[in-house]
């Protein structure tokens, strides 16, 4: 070999190698955000593209905007005057159904809002605790119940939960700090933009306004990207003469229907559940416990425990909110979130998981200082056990001391592992346990079942 080929050996094999350092060093420092991001794309792919009651309405309006469909918004049926006000992923979803069809181009779209949140849950978690809580909660708002049933279907929720986790994440990383006009107009844009995906993220964007307009600090850039975004849209309604006809329905059918549409319309069985169970149920931490009822013995514990979670769930949830942080912008988002909710659904879970931003960083606080508290308890029992034992002469002094060295090196950092690994063990369980649930009641991604016949899987 030459000495010029040489030194290209020698010079590719060291690219080669510092490459495989930077990959290796920041998979290391990102393992956390990278599993919650590969469990994301898990959970959506087994529950991509799945149709709704609802579903129907986006898809008639995305055949509006490909043109398939000119009078839909004239002659859509009164009781649903959602979808036009949720316009954005219907018509994103246009763009692609000619290539991938429906449910394959709202799941695509949905997956990447569902990816997008779970990062915003870890980062906002992170600057609210710590590494390790910030993953255990991005893993229960990922594996949650309402992101599972609806994340990755033909719906529009996913974009919603985006949009006000986006906002107080916002809110908490620029504490302290002055941006640049453009950042903080650019940021109020793309928020005010989101609220033509759901109108959740109008309460996101108020919270934005009422926090910049507290700390003087952006305070114009907001109101500007908002009335730009309002302009645009009142500019279509008016150009439009479909939309103007069915904003006038829309506002005579909710001024006129309103009380009736607060408490919820009703299942074939029956209502909705009452606000308790639907809370539990929402952000519910007790697969783990209800899985101990087939145990004997154990079962009157976790029969007495499950009957009164939901004091239990309002225990975690104090306690967290009193553990984390920044109390003030977290404790102030609060009123627009449950607002939201009283407006839309007191007791339904897809309306309810708006409150995630607040509620998921608290429960995960409030849980991990509850298994803390417990693990320190048993520990502190162990060791008077041995104290009592060394007392009575069953093992030497010797032996004593050293039990209660090497409980006592480091115990605090070994029982903050220790607690992390036990609620991270329980929250898989739970993801687990979601995971199943939502597939036998409506089975597995139609898109992935299709996928699986296409290769001849039975």
């Amino acid at each position: 070999m030459k000495p010029n080929q040489r030194c290209r050996s020698f010079l590719s094999h060291s690219r080669t190698t510092v490459n495989t350092e930077r990959v290796s060093a920041f998979i290391t420092a990102n393992w956390r955000i990278l599993v919650i991001i590969c469990i994301s794309v898990l959970e959506a792919v087994l529950n991509l593209g799945r149709r709704w009651p609802d579903s129907k309405m986006y898809v008639s309006l995305s055949d509006f905007f490909l043109g398939k469909n000119p009078e839909y918004l004239e002659q859509i049926p009164q009781p649903y005057t959602s979808s036009p006000r949720r316009p954005a992923i219907p018509f994103l979803a246009s763009l692609l159904m000619p290539t991938l069809g429906i449910q394959l181009s709202y799941g695509i779209i949905n997956t990447f809002f569902w990816v997008g949140a779970a990062i915003i849950s870890y980062k906002t978690a992170e600057i609210l605790s710590d590494r390790d809580r910030a993953f255990l909660s991005a893993l229960l708002f990922t594996t949650s119940v309402p992101m599972i049933a609806y994340g990755s279907s033909i719906l529009t929720d996913v974009g919603g939960y985006f949009a006000v986790g986006a906002s107080l994440y916002m809110c908490l990383y620029e504490r302290g700090k002055t941006m640049r006009r453009r950042t903080y107009f650019i940021q109020a844009l793309l928020l005010a933009v989101a609220c033509l995906i759901n109108e959740m993220a109008i309460f996101g964007l108020l919270f934005l306004l009422f926090v910049r307009a507290r700390e003087r600090k952006g305070t114009t850039e907001t109101l500007m990207a908002a009335g730009i975004v309002v302009a645009g849209v009142v500019l279509v309604i008016l150009s439009n003469p479909y939309y103007s006809k069915f904003m006038a329905k829309a506002f005579e059918h909710y001024t006129t229907t309103y009380v009736s549409l607060l408490s919820g319309p009703r299942y074939s069985g029956g209502k909705y559940p009452t606000f308790p169970d639907a809370l539990i149920w929402t952000f519910r931490l007790y697969s783990p416990l209800a899985s101990l009822l087939s145990v004997p013995i154990v079962d009157l514990f976790a029969t007495y425990t499950l009957r009164y979670f939901f004091l239990i769930f309002i225990v975690l949830l104090a306690v967290g909110l009193y553990d984390i942080p920044e109390k003030g912008t977290t404790y102030s988002y609060l009123p627009f979130l449950a607002l939201y909710v009283f407006i839309s659904r007191l007791n339904y879970e897809r309306y309810l998981f708006a409150l995630w931003p607040v509620f998921v960083p608290a429960l995960i606080c409030g849980s991990h200082r509850l298994v803390r508290y417990l693990l320190a308890s048993i520990l502190k029992l162990y060791a008077a056990t041995i104290r009592v034992v060394s007392r009575v002469g069953f093992i030497a002094d010797r032996q004593e001391t050293r039990i209660h060295k090497n409980l006592g090196s480091n115990a605090t950092r070994k029982i903050r592992r220790l607690s992390s690994l036990v609620l991270a063990v329980w929250l898989i369980y739970q993801a687990y346990d979601n995971t199943l649930d939502i597939a036998l009641q409506f089975g597995l991604s139609p898109v992935l079942i299709d996928f699986l016949r296409s290769l001849h899987f039975p």
